[in-house]
């Protein structure tokens, strides 16, 4: 593929082909490919791509790519395509290197690891080749990466990642669904009795501080973190990377979620609420990086899956505003609780330390980690539970600043005079406004909660120029309670 015929990925993450006279085609899909039989075939191509970054640039990369329709057109997607691979199903896959013109021994691959060896790895392939192997049907529950294992980490860290989600064996039913498989059902499938991640999964809908609905599969997101050094990806097209060099001199200038920044990692256009809409029943489904949805949006009650995995050099710590999170799972392996006789968790090993409840939590490099975000009402936000019943005029003007302190607590509802009102909330009722002026009781209306997630490595935050809106961060918005009869 010659340079001026690059594949443009934006920085929405939608892939258009960059041509000379102009921008071609969307490539958008209308349907998840679905593979059926004993053994899931899939294709994975090695391509070249111009990325570009929240201030407008267009910088090389690398990606993953898969041909869609019946002209098999190649879409890439960075982050690669994310596989979600029903619990027991083999995957036969055939890659091939489409680069060209490339450095004298430059080659690249695909792998999965775990914490305990190699799972699956390619051949090296150099430009032109392709060759074909099986991700083995025998990986339990839970979220792995797979990468470039040629000349680590240059590959991976220059984009050529994604993100496998196995699914447990079980009968789902299809977007959108009402209920999980069973009752209790987790990410991991059903634990046992005791387990702790089980027992948090059996108390959502059920229970007084979690009320609302249980987890339901469609309900999650993928939140993969990177960095990008620019120096770096210029080098890289027409120059083989030293992967010492590239460690001692990396310098990010971008940080990206799914491959995106600022606003475009921060909103998402196409759905209301977050979910995965995916047959989980079938063998293998994908989601290109443009469909990865970022925002948690949903109402309380309904509680979402955060599946998180750091691919780049630096080390990351997503702050979700709102609500305390719930770790799941720490490199594939759910949180148990398995405690010597001093109290200590066994070998010294976090994962044997139970469910931990986390407002902040870090991704090393390589790291995967499972959370929870239960999506409670935040506990600073006026409810008629929490207010005194006898505040005096004076000590509502009180909860009033603090509501416009707190960004999620200051409703855009008028009242008859034009400002804005404080409202007390309550499940099942229309909101209650709190100023004096007005009758007891008044009602207002609930349009919704708004809060960012952002990373608490401020570098990521300010590199190159930019602030809050221009690095890692998402956004989460309460769009009402479960079982209220408006629609948000």
């Amino acid at each position: 593929m010659k340079r001026r015929e690059f594949i443009r990925i934006t920085a929405s993450g939608l892939a258009i082909l960059a041509l000379s006279s102009g921008l071609g085609p969307i490539f958008r899909r209308s349907e998840a490919h679905a593979a059926s039989g004993d053994a899931a075939d899939f294709a994975l191509d090695i391509t070249e791509v111009q990325h570009e970054m929240v201030d407008g640039k267009l910088l090389y990369s690398w990606a993953y790519a898969v041909k869609e329709g019946e002209a098999q057109v190649q879409v890439p997607s960075l982050p690669g395509p994310t596989l979600f691979v029903r619990q027991g199903q083999k995957v036969d896959v055939t890659l091939t290197n489409t680069m060209s013109n490339r450095p004298s021994g430059e080659a690249h691959g695909f792998a999965i690891f775990d914490e305990t060896g190699t799972i699956v790895q390619s051949e090296p392939l150099g430009e032109a080749q392709s060759t074909k192997f099986t991700i083995p049907g025998t990986l339990a529950p839970g979220t792995y990466v797979y990468e470039d294992w040629v000349n680590p980490p240059v590959g991976r860290v220059l984009g050529l990642h994604g993100v496998l989600v196995v699914m447990p064996a079980a009968t789902y039913q299809l977007y959108p669904d009402t209920e999980p498989p069973v009752e209790g059902f987790t990410p991991y499938g059903l634990l046992g009795a005791g387990h702790p991640v089980q027992q948090l999964f059996g108390d959502l809908g059920t229970t007084h501080h979690f009320p609302g609905e249980p987890w339901l599969p469609s309900r999650q997101v993928i939140w993969v973190f990177n960095e990008i050094d620019p120096i770096f990806n210029a080098m890289a097209m027409n120059h083989l990377i030293d992967p010492g060099d590239f460690q001692r001199n990396f310098l990010p200038q971008y940080f990206t979620v799914n491959g995106r920044s600022g606003y475009f990692a921060a909103m998402d256009h196409s759905h209301a609420t977050t979910h995965v809409h995916l047959d989980f029943n079938q063998p293998l489904s994908y989601l290109l990086s443009s469909e990865l949805e970022m925002a948690l949006e949903a109402k309380v009650g309904q509680p979402l899956l955060i599946r998180n995995v750091a691919v780049g050099l630096d080390t990351h710590s997503p702050h979700t505003h709102a609500n305390h999170s719930y770790i799941l799972a720490v490199d594939g392996k759910p949180q148990g609780l398995n405690l010597d006789a001093n109290g200590f968790p066994v070998n010294g090993n976090p994962s044997n330390l139970g469910v931990w409840w986390v407002d902040t939590w870090t991704m090393l490099p390589g790291d995967r980690k499972d959370v929870l975000y239960p999506m409670i009402l935040p506990p600073d936000i006026p409810t008629a539970e929490n207010l005194p019943a006898d505040l005096t005029a004076a000590e509502l003007l009180v909860y009033d600043t603090w509501a416009k302190l707190k960004k999620g607590a200051w409703h855009p509802t008028l009242n008859p005079e034009g400002s804005q009102e404080l409202m007390a909330l309550e499940q099942g009722k229309d909101p209650q406004i709190l100023n004096p002026a007005h009758p007891p009781g008044a009602t207002g209306e609930f349009t919704h909660l708004g809060y960012p997630m952002h990373s608490h490595q401020e570098i990521s935050q300010t590199a190159a120029g930019g602030n809050y809106p221009m690095g890692q961060i998402s956004h989460i918005e309460f769009t009402g309670f479960v079982g209220d009869d408006h629609d948000h």
